[in-house]
């Protein structure tokens, strides 16, 4: 008799077999299955030592990264082949198994998992951060990945964002959530368009200043903090630009009232609280934006104007009430840098009385405005039709002579306060005494008024004179006639 001994044909891409448990992984993990060879009778395939091993390859590929790569195949010289792989790329990987090249089975949804986030891998994108606006809405985006740079994308990481102030103080203000950056600018967070493993997180400081963002996880700063940030004023606010040394001091007076349904009295700030007549005034407007912060640049303007406020159940306010005018225009000067400078000559400023100073932008009231604004009167004057005294021009030897200096600023105002130096002098001018002179004396009676007298010990012809300040008061020199 003959043996015979059939062998299997050759290996039939239909017929072999692959075997293996999931193919799912974490990356850099190695996946290993086996290829069972047989014919197209399905017989094992058994190894030719002379023909080779079969020509079998396994093909990753990544649709969403553009990458792929090759198993590893091994051939077992028994008819299987062991097929392994691993990656440190995170996607879901499209499996190709082929025999001589011809296409044996596909495999779809092949899962290579990230790792664990690692914190110095994760990325952080402030860039809309770096410099915006008070009130302006900025977005921090916290990539989550793993050692490798793969994203992870389960939802689970809490990233902390806080802020160092320019104070020194270090606030939290929230926790960045699983979003896209599309969701953080709506507003909706959290949302359902998510990519995988971005976090975001509203920021918005309405203090200007030079901030400092964190990001933290669990305690440990990601790569690339303390991110600068520099937050400049916004777009002016006449209603909240002020007056130099009016900021707060309006604070309760406009608190009152605003819960108040009788008519509000201007506010009362201490550095406009009283102008002397003649004396120029200098304001400071400080530009501020709607969080009150100082704008640091010019171009507005301002309005500043003095009015004498009308009495109520007045129509308006009359010469015959003491009005000299009931507009007075302050000049502007624009610093360009937030400030402006409003200036009044102290020649406009030469009636007393109650004012009311309005400081306008477009209609609208800075902050505190309109202040009370009184206008006394100036320093004494010796020029016409400022300080004056009457006296009798008839006096008597060794008798006291009395009179009253009325002071008066160079507009004519009669001044309510004393504390003015007045000087009384007597010159002879008759023969008989020519050239004597003799000092009176002044009591300030403390309201503008002064109260004089001379005395002359022989009879003739004298000089009365008044001087303020070196100079002679009017009526100018009086001529005084005593007797016995």
């Amino acid at each position: 008799p003959f043996t015979v001994r059939l062998y299997p044909s050759a290996t039939d891409k239909v017929a072999s077999l692959v075997l293996g448990g999931s193919f799912s992984s974490v990356v850099n993990q190695v996946v290993t299955f086996k290829i069972f060879a047989k014919d197209q009778f399905y017989n094992d395939q058994m190894y030719n030592a002379y023909d080779g091993a079969d020509d079998f390859a396994v093909l990753l590929e990544s649709g969403t990264l553009s990458y792929s790569f090759s198993a590893s195949v091994v051939n077992n010289a028994d008819g299987t082949y062991t097929v392994s792989y691993t990656t440190t790329r995170s996607s879901d990987y499209k499996m190709y198994a082929t025999l001589r090249g011809e296409l044996m089975s596909t495999w779809t949804g092949v899962v290579v998992a990230p790792e664990v986030v690692n914190t110095d891998a994760c990325l952080i994108d402030a860039s809309g951060l770096r410099s915006h606006d008070a009130g302006e809405v900025g977005s921090v985006l916290v990539h989550a990945r793993d050692v490798y740079g793969n994203s992870v994308y389960g939802g689970l990481e809490a990233f902390n964002i806080s802020i160092n102030r320019p104070n020194g103080e270090q606030s939290h203000i929230g926790v960045a959530r699983h979003c896209d950056s599309a969701c953080v600018l709506s507003g909706a967070c959290p949302c359902s368009e998510l990519t995988m493993g971005v976090y975001g997180a509203h920021v918005s400081m309405t203090k200007a200043g030079k901030y400092q963002l964190l990001v933290d996880q669990n305690g440990i700063f990601l790569p690339g903090v303390p991110i600068d940030m520099s937050i400049s004023a916004s777009y002016v606010t006449t209603e909240k630009s002020t007056v130099d040394g009016c900021e707060t001091v309006c604070d309760s007076h406009i608190l009152a009232c605003s819960t108040s349904s009788d008519i509000c009295p201007p506010c009362s700030c201490p550095s406009l609280k009283s102008i002397q007549a003649g004396r120029s005034v200098t304001l400071t407007i400080r530009s501020r934006d709607r969080f009150g912060n100082a704008v640091s640049h010019g171009g507005k303007v301002f309005k500043v104007a003095l009015t004498r406020p009308i009495s109520q159940g007045a129509a308006g306010c009359y010469l015959s009430e003491g009005c000299a005018s009931t507009l007075i225009l302050f000049s502007l000067k624009d610093n360009d840098d937030g400030s402006y400078a409003a200036v009044l000559d102290g020649e406009a400023l030469s009636v007393p009385g109650s004012y009311l100073l309005s400081v306008t932008r477009q209609d609208a009231q800075v902050y505190g405005s309109p202040f009370s604004f009184e206008v006394t009167p100036g320093r004494a004057a010796s020029g016409d039709d400022s300080s004056e005294y009457t006296v009798t021009e008839l006096a008597t030897v060794g008798i006291h002579s009395t009179f009253t200096i009325f002071a008066r600023d160079k507009f004519g105002n009669q001044l309510t306060t004393g504390d003015e130096r007045f000087v009384v002098s007597m010159t002879g001018a008759s023969l008989s005494i020519l050239g004597m002179t003799s000092s009176g004396s002044v009591e300030d009676d403390g309201d503008g008024t002064y109260f004089a007298n001379f005395k002359v010990e022989r009879a003739g012809t004298y000089i009365l004179t008044v001087k303020l300040d070196g100079g002679i008061i009017s009526p100018g020199t009086t001529t005084v006639s005593a007797s016995l």
